[in-house]
């Protein structure tokens, strides 16, 4: 699978001088790593890519029996995901059920502080009108044994694109920056310059990391998340401590509460990969691990 990964992506960015053998190793780890089920998602950041261009490369990839799970969401040719579809499922599924089990923080303006909102109306409508349909008929045309359509495209990026990256790539904590009157198709002004409140501000950056010495992932970076230190949300099932600002209910939890959920959360999908005997080769002998710090930045791009 590694192999056929790794051609795939030199095929489809041949032309691309930019993209150093670091980089397209460190892209073809990502793949193998939602192939395998470990992520529902990653985002391609390391090379503008075309809608032609990620047809290309979702054919090449799914010839392989291992990456026949894997499907693109792309919004135009800004945003693209590469994604795992049983799990992507999951998660929209959960989500839907339970959709303040996530945080999501307001963090627009320069001042702060950033304010917990409920889960955005028109995310759920986007997930429930929009992605689950697309996923049920990948679903049936699989069981009918139909060709399959592994993109998803979308002619717009939507105005609450920073909460979906959130959402797609399983971010606890979700940043806002869209406006709550916002219509479910409105489209994202690139060009407009949205301050937020995340500068100058402590944030707890927490890191998934995959640590296999002297073999295929060496020592890699599953993915990272940041969150303002000052109000870390809770998960309800918790008991967090609960204030009132505003009319605005502000959910206070200790920094443990959030590493241990996150953390439970990846060590249970690693442990149900190493006890497989199809998969399970792939992470021989390697070491989650979660790590935490404080940071703070002049500014934050989202």
């Amino acid at each position: 699978m590694i192999d056929h990964i790794r051609s795939s992506l030199r095929a489809c960015f041949k032309g691309n001088r930019r993209l150093s053998t670091t980089t397209i190793d460190s892209l073809v780890k990502a793949v193998v790593s939602v192939a395998l089920g470990l992520r529902v998602a990653h985002l391609i950041d390391v090379a503008h890519v075309t809608s032609d261009q990620i047809n290309e490369l979702i054919i090449l990839l799914r010839q392989d029996p291992q990456c026949q799970q894997l499907l693109v969401l792309q919004f135009k040719d800004r945003y693209t995901f590469l994604c795992h579809r049983h799990e992507l499922e999951r998660h929209v599924e959960a989500t839907l059920n339970q959709p303040n089990q996530w945080v999501y923080v307001d963090i627009r303006g320069k001042q702060g502080p950033p304010i917990q909102r409920p889960c955005p109306e028109i995310f759920l409508f986007w997930l429930q009108n929009r992605l689950q349909p697309y996923l049920l008929s990948c679903q049936q045309q699989q069981e009918e044994e139909k060709e399959k359509n592994p993109l998803y495209y979308s002619s717009v990026v939507p105005s609450y694109m920073v909460v979906l990256t959130g959402f797609l790539l399983e971010y606890p904590i979700m940043y806002m920056t869209h406006n709550e009157t916002d219509q479910v198709d409105q489209e994202l002004d690139e060009w407009e310059m949205i301050p937020n409140c995340l500068g100058d501000r402590s944030l707890l950056l927490v890191r998934v990391w995959l640590h296999q010495p002297k073999a295929f992932w060496h020592d890699y970076m599953l993915l990272s998340y940041s969150c303002p230190s000052e109000k870390l949300i809770d998960f309800p099932e918790q008991d967090p401590t609960i204030k009132k600002k505003n009319s605005v209910t502000m959910i206070t939890p200790t920094k443990e509460v959030v590493i241990r959920n996150f953390e439970t959360k990846f060590q249970t999908r690693f442990h149900q990969l190493e006890q497989t005997k199809k998969n399970g080769f792939f992470i021989k002998d390697t070491q989650l691990e979660i790590s935490h710090e404080y940071v703070t930045l002049d500014r934050v791009a989202l």
